[in-house]
């Protein structure tokens, strides 16, 4: 597994990035269809195509606990660019069954309320949210489900 120094601030960059709370993670671990093995924070999978899968599960759970009354297809934990978050010291690495890591999320604290941040750049994520964020992707562009690493270490 890729080893990285754990940083203890973050900073999004680029897009809008989404934070998924555990208690999310976990509802839609319980009620997926997709075959997958806990083993402590790592959780395995066959393929790209059930991480994918499942990655849309997690994503609709938050979409239901904090859902977008305008728009139900952007519900969800998103922050904007520039929102500073502390790392909380958990991650959650996701493998594939020969032992290959393809992403690894980081627990964090959200810091910057998106009220501060530019209209048009503001997230619809409650301030002070707790929730995994990737930090670490080891493909690109291969999935519409499964987020982009787009956090920067500044601290």
């Amino acid at each position: 597994m890729p080893s990285f120094p754990r940083a203890e601030f973050y900073r999004t960059v680029t897009d809008t990035v989404y934070l998924y709370p555990i208690a999310d993670i976990n509802t839609a671990l319980r009620v997926t269809q997709q075959p997958y093995k806990r083993v402590g924070n790592v959780i395995i999978v066959p393929n790209l195509t059930v991480l994918d899968l499942l990655c849309y599960d997690i994503w609709y759970v938050t979409s239901q606990t904090n859902p977008d009354p305008g728009n139900p297809n952007a519900g969800g934990y998103s922050v904007g660019r520039y929102t500073s978050l502390q790392d909380m010291g958990q991650e959650l690495v996701f493998q594939l069954n020969n032992g290959s890591t393809v992403l690894i999320w980081r627990n964090v604290l959200q810091l910057s309320p998106q009220s501060t941040l530019p209209v048009g750049n503001r997230g619809n994520s409650k301030d002070g949210t707790i929730g995994y964020v990737p930090v670490f992707t080891a493909f690109g562009g291969v999935s519409s489900n499964i987020d982009a690493a787009r956090v920067v270490r500044t601290g």
